[in-house]
């Protein structure tokens, strides 16, 4: 295939066509996620442990004024 020597013919546009029209259906069905794999993968990540409480405080409003720019205070408690 010829890049940007001169037009592409047309076998190779329907080619780029079909190509293009094949990453836009099967690319989101790829990157879905069901909640029982996000389970799974957090299973495997975190392999049962439990959570502390207390290590880490975040501070969101409820409702943001502006959806560009919403405050977030992060605080984390370290030994």
């Amino acid at each position: 295939m010829r890049l940007f020597e001169q037009a592409p013919t047309r076998r190779e546009a329907l080619r780029l066509a079909a190509v293009a029209a094949a990453v836009t259906v099967l690319t989101p069905r790829l990157a879905f996620a069901t909640p029982e794999t996000v389970k799974t993968e957090i299973d495997k990540l975190y392999a049962g442990k439990e959570m502390a409480s207390g290590k880490l405080k975040l501070d969101l409003p409820e409702i943001a004024e502006n959806g560009l720019v919403v405050p977030i205070n992060i605080e984390v408690e370290s030994r």
